[in-house]
């Protein structure tokens, strides 16, 4: 197969509902187009999930910061008091956590 060959046939599959759903998110999750993942699937080449470029310990402290912003807003929903410092700090964590995560990418992309 010449992979610079131009792809000018269309073939159509018939899928339920489910089976579509599934195969999009399989190519969402690969970072490929439905068409490439279901190309790919199909003539047996493997389909690897895309490179991460951030480290997954980040978006733990990410997704820990965020719980936290949750709590305390849920709190300030439920009209209890939140102290200013630890609403404080939790700005400060997460500014810190998104500045980490945003120089990685600045250094994945000049890679």
């Amino acid at each position: 197969m010449n992979p610079e060959a131009t792809r000018s046939v269309a073939l159509s599959a018939k899928l339920t509902p489910d089976e579509a759903r599934l195969v999009r998110e399989r190519a969402l999750a690969a970072g490929l187009t439905t068409s490439a993942f279901m190309r790919g699937s199909s003539l047996g080449v493997p389909v690897r999930p895309p490179r991460l470029l951030v480290d997954p310990e980040l978006v733990r402290q990410i997704i820990r910061v965020g719980v936290n912003l949750n709590q305390i807003a849920r709190k300030l929903n439920a009209g209890h008091l939140v102290d200013g410092f630890s609403l404080r700090q939790c700005m400060v964590d997460t500014l810190v956590a998104l500045d980490r995560v945003t120089e990685r990418v600045a250094e994945e992309a000049r890679r």
